[in-house]
């Protein structure tokens, strides 16, 4: 009887040891849940810009045709398509009723619908070639009245191909639609560098409002409850939970009024575990 007490003892003791060694693991585990690890960037006080992208084409600025005055036979061709010559440079040579002629290029630029090859007879109807200046290139737009009256002459905008920003200036405005009813804009734009291609598909970001001197945080960091917009901001090891009134809303940022201030520590990731007052580990925006 004894062993058996003994026995019961010692499986009643390990029960109790267990469940508390249990306990002590909950509460631990509670503890830990209590502080937040979050992500935060600072506070910018800066212009909102609102704007639009129209989608547009594109298009060679300036071109020279090399025609002939009539009919011809090729006798030597000195370029192909593709090359860069310069304004004089011999493009051609053909034997015309008046002898030989060489026809040389009107401008600098590259060659292009350059089709002739020795022994062709041309009609002199067409171009010979087309020298077309890439450098100096042009992207035209269609839009509505209201859009096109965001712009006027001369003004510098953005135009966009890819991770590609391009400034660009507007052209005189066109007074008259076009058969669809919209307004054809043109916008030329330095081509030195991006090497874009006639045809490419390009956006113009139309500024539509610029709200000035605002604090501006990503909208990830932006929360709602009951029609009520707030923010969580890091205040020493706590976070703290500030309302805000949005005054321009966009995809990736917002502008906010609120007992904010600049390069203040906004959460933008971690935010939804959190509650006024909650203890939080902070790491920098991507890290």
């Amino acid at each position: 009887m004894k062993r058996l007490l003994s026995v019961g003892f010692i499986m009643l003791l390990s029960i109790v040891l267990i469940a508390c060694s249990d306990g002590n693991e909950n509460n631990e585990s509670t503890n830990e849940a209590e502080v937040v690890s979050v992500e935060v960037t600072e506070i910018a006080l800066d212009d909102l810009v609102v704007s639009r992208h129209i989608t547009g084409r594109v298009g060679v600025r300036n071109q020279d045709p090399l025609m002939l005055s009539g009919p011809a036979e090729v006798e030597e061709v000195h370029v192909k398509n593709g090359d860069t010559v310069e304004e004089d440079d011999d493009i051609v040579t053909v034997k015309t009723e008046m002898g030989e002629q060489v026809l040389k290029a009107p401008a600098d630029g590259v060659v292009a619908q350059f089709t002739a090859r020795k022994g062709n007879t041309l009609s002199g109807e067409d171009p010979v070639a087309i020298i077309v200046d890439l450098e100096e290139m042009e992207a035209q737009f269609q839009m509505s009245r209201q859009t096109r009256d965001l712009l006027k002459a001369d003004d510098k905008v953005n135009i966009f191909h890819g991770d590609d920003k391009i400034s660009a200036t507007v052209d005189p405005l066109e007074v008259l639609p076009n058969d669809a009813g919209q307004f054809d804009v043109v916008v030329t734009f330095n081509n030195e560098k991006t090497k874009l291609a006639a045809g490419d598909v390009v956006k113009l970001e139309v500024v539509e409002d610029r709200v000035k001197d605002t604090l501006v945080i990503p909208t990830d960091a932006l929360l709602t409850e009951d029609d009520q917009s707030y923010v969580f901001v890091v205040d020493g090891s706590k976070a703290k939970r500030v309302d805000v009134e949005v005054i321009e809303l966009q995809s990736d940022l917002v502008a906010v009024e609120g007992d904010l201030e600049e390069a203040d520590e906004i959460v933008v990731r971690g935010q939804f575990l959190l509650e006024d007052g909650t203890e939080v580990t902070v790491e920098k925006e991507g890290n």
